[in-house]
């Protein structure tokens, strides 16, 4: 969990153990950079209540990045994010009952 100054509000914070740095993630050779120049008119994947997702709305929400915001439980594969579907689970076979 991100140290913002809401959660300061209400959360007793110990000092940070360790900082994860944040990336961007995109397809090798879009040319995408993390920055507002580089994703006008793009759409952007960030994980729901993160602090990522709080930094998009503040800084390039209103700058012309859409920004989609993502549950923990959402599946997200490398075919989804090319648009397509996303791979079919197997089947299992139904487990054996005593009778």
């Amino acid at each position: 969990m991100n140290i913002t100054a809401k959660r300061k509000q209400t959360i007793d914070f110990t000092p940070p153990i360790y900082v994860v740095p944040i990336v961007m993630v995109a397809k090798r050779g879009s040319g995408l950079m993390p920055d507002v120049k580089s994703l006008q008119g793009k759409c952007v994947g960030v994980l729901q209540g993160s602090s990522q997702e709080d930094f998009l709305k503040a800084h390039w929400a209103n700058a012309g990045v859409s920004m989609v915001s993502y549950g923990i439980r959402t599946k997200c594969t490398p075919t989804s994010w090319r648009g397509g579907s996303t791979p079919r689970s197997r089947k299992r076979k139904p487990s054996k009952t005593a009778s």
